[in-house]
C-alpha cells in the first residue's frame, strides 16, 4: 500500500509540475491578457491501462487519483480540459476500424471547475486501442487556434493505429507557433518511449518516465521543488527575406522569426544614423534530434548593400540529453565613428544562416534584438581602453534573499549587489539582470550547491556553468566545472567584467583576455546566465540549491555624450516596417518594450501556491551545452 501511494504521489508530482510549468511558459512572453494559457490533458485509457503496476493497483486507478489531485492543486481560473482515447470500442481495430477514432472530450477546455473535473475523471473505462495520432489531432481542435496551447499526454503504450505518430505531431506543431506537447510514459517499453519522446521533441516539450515505484519516487524527489523551465522567445513577428533587396526593415527592437534547416541566408535591413553603432543579437535553443545528438551553427554577418562584410559572429553547439541555449551577436562598435567608412556611415544588412547537422529538419524559433547607439561626441575625452584583465575575484557571501531566475533574457530576474538563493534543476538555464555603467565592474560568484544545504542524494554527474553577457548579449566571460561523484564541498564559479569603458572597443582582440575587454564596451543591463547541464540522461531534473553573490564595483565614470537621445535600455517589440513605408528615419529613438523584471520573492510562495510562483516555469530537458561565441572584426583602417 505504501508503495502504491508513492507511485500515485510521484505521478501526481510529475503531472502537476508539467501543468504548472507549461502554463507559466507563456507568462514570460508578451501575451495578450485575453489569451490565457489553455491546457488539455490527454489520457490513454486503452485496455492495457487495466494492467497492474509493480507496486499494486491498476494503471488507470493510479491515473485517476493523480488527475484528481492535480485538479485540486491547480489555481482558480486555469483553462483546462480532459480528453481520453480508447474508452468506447472494445473490439480490436481489425474487427472495428472505428476503434482508431475512439477518442472523446470528457471535459471541454474551459475555466477550472474542480467538482466537474472529478466527475469527468470517473466517467470512462479503459477498453480500447491506442490511437495517439488521431487523438492528438482532435486535441488541437479542442484547444482552438489562439494563445498558448499545451497538450499533456499520459500513455502506457505505443500507437497501434498508424506506424508512427511523430509525423502527425510534426505537422500539428508546424501549424501552431504557440503549441507545446509534453508526455509521461507510464510503465512503457522502449518503442513507446521513443514515440513519446519524438512527439515532445517537435515542440521543445518534455518527456518523463513513470515506469515503476523506484523511478517514480526518484522523479518526485527531483521535481517537487521546481520543474525544468524552457528558454522562451518573445518579440514582434518578423520574416527575414531570402532576397537582400526585399529585406524587411528591423528598427531597434526585439523580434521573433523561425528558420528551417535549409542553410539559406536570411536578410534584415537596419537603417541607421551615420556614425552610429549598430548591434544585433540572436538567441535560440538547439534541441536533440529525436532524442539523440544534435549539432547546429548559427552565423551572423553585418554587410553593406553590395555585400561587403563589416563584421561576423557565430554560435555553435550541441544537444544530447536536452536542449541548450545559444546566443550570437555582431556589432559595428569596433569600426570607430568615421561616417566615411561604409560600415559606419551607411545602412547595413543583417544576414543570418542556420546550419543544422544530423539530418535535423525541425523548424527553429529565434529571438532577434537590434540596437543602435547614436554617435558619441566626447569620445576623445573618455578613458582609453584597458590593456590587461586577469579575471574577476570571488564575491564574498552575505545573508541571502530568495529570488526566482527568469527563463529568458526578456524575463530575467533583477539582481543588485548582495547575495541571493535560488534552486536550479539539471538541464535548466536561469537568467538574471545586473545593471552597470562605464566606470563600473560586475562580479558574480555562484555556489553549486548553496553552502549549508543538501544538494541531492547520492553521487552527481553534472556540469555547472556561469556566463556574463553584455547588453548586446555577447559573452564577456564564462566559467564552468564538472561535478562527478559525491559532493564534499560546493563548486564555486566566478564570472564578471573588466571595468566597463566605451573605448574598450579599440583594443586589438587576440585572445580570451583581450576579447573580454573588447566586449566590456557597453553600459546598461548585463545578463548572468546560470546553467546546470546533466552529463547523463538520468541526471536531468536533479534539483540543486544555489547561492549567487553579486558585486558592482566603482561609480559611473567616463560616460558617453550622444549626438542624439541615448539608446533605449529596453528593446521595442513593435512590428517591423516595410522597406518602402518605414516611418522611422536614422537616429529615431526606439519605443521601449514591456519589461518583466523579477526581484527577490518569498520562498513560501514558491512551494505554497503552485502556479502563482511557478509563473515563469515550463518543462524542458536541457544538456550537453557547448556554446562558442566568436566575434570577428576586420582590421581597422589606419
Amino acid at each position: 500500500m505504501a508503495q502504491r501511494r508513492r507511485v500515485r504521489r510521484a505521478l501526481v508530482a510529475v503531472l502537476t509540475l508539467v501543468l504548472a510549468a507549461t502554463m507559466a511558459t507563456a507568462a514570460g512572453q508578451f501575451a495578450r491578457a485575453d489569451d490565457p494559457v489553455k491546457i488539455l490533458l490527454l489520457l490513454d485509457v486503452s485496455g492495457s491501462m487495466n494492467e497492474k503496476i509493480s507496486s499494486g493497483g491498476t494503471k488507470l486507478a493510479a491515473a485517476r487519483t493523480a488527475l484528481k489531485q492535480v485538479a485540486d492543486a491547480l489555481p482558480d481560473g486555469t483553462q483546462v480540459g480532459l480528453r481520453v482515447y480508447g474508452s468506447e470500442i472494445e473490439e480490436p481495430k481489425e474487427e472495428n476500424p472505428k476503434a482508431c477514432q475512439d477518442t472523446k472530450s470528457v471535459m471541454p477546455v474551459g475555466r477550472l471547475d474542480r467538482a466537474r473535473m472529478h466527475r469527468a475523471i470517473d466517467s470512462f473505462d479503459a477498453v480500447g486501442e491506442t490511437p495517439i495520432s488521431y487523438a492528438l489531432e482532435q486535441s488541437i481542435k479542442d484547444l482552438g487556434g489562439q494563445g498558448k496551447r499545451v497538450v499533456v499526454l499520459v500513455s502506457d503504450g505505443e500507437e497501434n493505429c498508424v506506424p508512427d505518430p511523430c509525423p502527425v505531431a510534426e505537422k500539428l506543431a508546424a501549424a501552431g507557433v504557440d503549441l507545446q506537447f509534453n508526455a509521461i510514459g507510464l510503465d512503457v517499453n522502449s518503442k513507446a518511449r521513443q514515440q513519446l519522446r519524438c512527439i515532445v521533441d517537435v515542440t521543445d516539450g518534455s518527456y518523463y518516465d513513470a515506469e515503476d515505484t523506484e523511478e517514480l519516487t526518484d522523479s518526485l524527489q527531483k521535481l517537487t521543488k521546481r520543474a525544468l523551465r524552457p528558454f522562451t522567445t518573445s518579440g514582434a513577428p518578423i520574416k527575414g527575406s531570402l532576397d537582400r533587396g526585399e529585406a524587411p526593415v528591423a528598427a531597434p527592437g526585439q523580434y521573433v522569426d523561425s528558420y528551417d534547416a535549409t542553410a539559406k541566408p536570411r536578410y534584415y535591413r537596419i537603417e541607421r544614423t551615420p556614425g552610429s553603432t549598430v548591434s544585433a543579437a540572436l538567441s535560440t535553443v538547439v534541441s536533440p534530434f529525436r532524442g539523440g545528438f544534435n549539432q547546429e551553427t548559427w552565423s551572423l554577418r553585418l554587410l553593406t548593400d553590395d555585400g561587403e562584410t563589416c563584421t561576423t559572429g557565430t554560435s555553435g553547439g550541441t544537444a544530447s540529453f536536452g536542449t541548450s541555449v545559444h546566443t550570437a551577436s555582431v556589432t559595428t562598435a569596433y569600426w570607430g565613428f568615421d561616417p566615411a567608412d561604409r560600415c559606419v556611415g551607411e545602412p547595413v544588412l543583417l544576414e543570418v544562416v542556420r546550419t543544422s547537422y544530423q539530418g535535423n529538419k525541425a523548424t527553429a524559433k529565434v529571438e532577434l534584438v537590434v540596437r543602435e547607439d547614436p554617435p558619441i561626441t566626447n569620445l576623445a575625452e573618455l578613458p582609453k581602453n584597458l590593456t590587461a584583465w586577469k579575471g574577476a575575484s570571488t564575491v564574498p557571501s552575505r545573508k541571502s534573499a530568495p529570488v526566482v531566475g527568469g527563463t529568458a533574457f526578456s524575463n530575467a530576474a533583477e539582481l543588485k549587489p548582495g547575495s541571493y538563493r535560488d534552486t536550479i534543476a539539471a538541464g535548466e538555464t536561469l537568467f538574471y539582470r545586473i545593471a552597470a555603467e562605464p566606470g563600473q565592474t560586475i562580479r558574480a560568484t555562484v555556489d553549486f550547491p548553496q553552502p549549508g544545504t543538501e544538494s541531492a542524494q547520492g553521487s552527481v554527474a553534472v556540469t555547472p556553468k556561469v556566463r556574463l553577457l553584455s547588453p548586446i548579449r555577447n559573452t564577456i566571460h564564462e566559467d564552468s566545472s564538472g561535478m562527478v561523484g559525491e559532493i564534499e564541498q560546493p563548486t564555486r564559479l566566478t564570472t564578471g567584467t573588466p571595468q566597463l569603458r566605451i573605448r574598450n572597443r579599440e583594443i586589438d582582440i587576440k585572445d580570451g583576455e583581450t576579447g573580454a575587454i573588447g566586449a566590456a564596451t557597453f553600459g546598461g543591463v548585463h545578463y548572468l546566465a546560470v546553467a546546470l547541464s546533466p552529463n547523463l540522461d538520468s541526471e536531468s531534473g536533479r534539483i540543486m540549491p544555489i547561492q549567487l553573490n553579486i558585486a558592482v564595483d566603482g561609480a559611473p565614470a567616463g560616460l558617453p555624450v550622444y549626438a542624439s537621445p541615448s539608446p533605449t535600455p529596453e528593446p521595442s517589440t513593435a512590428a517591423p516596417t516595410d522597406p518602402a513605408t518605414s516611418p522611422g528615419g536614422p537616429g529615431s529613438e526606439p519605443t521601449p518594450g514591456p519589461t518583466n523584471s523579477a526581484g527577490p520573492v518569498d520562498p513560501g510562495r514558491l512551494e505554497g501556491a503552485l502556479l502563482g510562483t511557478l509563473g515563469l516555469l515550463g518543462v524542458l530537458l536541457v544538456a550537453g551545452v557547448i556554446t562558442v561565441l566568436v566575434l570577428r572584426r576586420r582590421k581597422r583602417p589606419s
